[in-house]
């Protein structure tokens, strides 16, 4: 993260060939918490022992957690667990299922403090509020390779402890359904756990304090970040797609129809389902394969 961080320090404090302030753009891509699994060991005993009871009693903990914070409507309701995830008391490797996600929880753990030096250095270049920050994560959690995990998958040593160098593990079905809740599914399918992507945005300068600290369901598109950026930037972008205006979308507490790139309306395609979205409804095919 240092180079990271002299670069943004570069972009910020640098001059121009105009000597004028201008728009700083940095993309930081993390690959973690991807599969496979791999964290330092001090940073994955932090963790170890808060997953000894079982996928399902941290889904309804997290669930709990959510519904007070007001992150879904009051009528919300958890999902069930998926079909195929064994009950935690006939799992009989329950502290490698620990370890497992522990090491998962550390690779967020990570990325969380990889985004707070890059929080601070804007704060001591006096540049927070001024900045819009956008942090969105991937697709829902991978869940290939059955109910409880892979094991020494891609040329990893299946003997190697989960979070070494040497392992390629993860938790697969049950740490997916674990952590996309409340949501039903997982990456590859369509459902909400497998296309739902959280976003938080931050600019005090920008947004509407009316909006700090709420939460909105409407419905966007990744590619809808790029005319944003470029309007906050005062770049020249195109005002109307397909005849309908484009409007940036952090100035409103709802967006209309026309107000995004999706219209309030996207088809989605993945490996396992299909299915059109439209508001809060998703309409869905899920693809299966016969053999004869």
């Amino acid at each position: 993260m240092s180079p990271c961080l002299d670069i943004l320090r570069r972009a910020v404090t640098g001059p121009t060939t105009t000597g004028k302030n201008h728009p700083v753009f940095l993309h930081v891509a993390y690959t973690a918490p991807h599969w496979a699994l791999h964290a330092p060991d001090d940073e994955i005993a932090k963790y170890r022992g808060r997953y000894a009871g079982g996928w399902q009693p941290v889904r309804e903990a997290r669930f709990e957690c959510q519904m007070n914070m007001g992150m879904f409507p009051s009528h919300t309701t958890l999902s069930n667990q998926e079909p195929g995830v064994p009950a935690w008391h006939k799992v009989e490797a329950t502290k490698e299922m620990d370890l497992r996600m522990a090491t998962h929880a550390a690779m967020v753990h990570l990325v969380d403090r990889g985004v707070g030096r890059i929080v601070s250095k804007l704060n001591e270049l006096e540049q927070l509020d001024n900045t819009l920050i956008l942090f969105l994560s991937d697709n829902g959690t991978s869940a290939e390779s059955g109910p409880t995990g892979l094991t020494g998958a891609r040329g990893g040593d299946p003997k190697a402890r989960t979070g070494t160098p040497d392992s390629y593990n993860g938790f697969e079905i049950a740490g997916a359904n674990m952590c996309d809740t409340p949501f039903r599914k997982y990456k590859m399918f369509v459902h909400e756990g497998g296309v739902a992507t959280p976003l938080i945005t931050h600019w005090p300068t920008g947004i509407p304090a009316k909006l700090n600290g709420h939460f909105s369901h409407e419905l966007g598109h990744v590619i809808d970040l790029l005319p944003t950026c470029a309007d906050v930037a005062g770049a020249t972008y195109p005002q109307i797609f397909e005849g309908r205006a484009v409007t940036p979308a952090l100035v409103h507490l709802q967006l209309s129809q026309t107000a995004c790139v999706c219209c309030g309306k996207m088809t989605i395609c993945n490996e396992k389902s299909t299915g059109t979205k439209r508001g809060p409804v998703t309409a869905i095919a899920t693809m299966m394969t016969l053999v004869a």
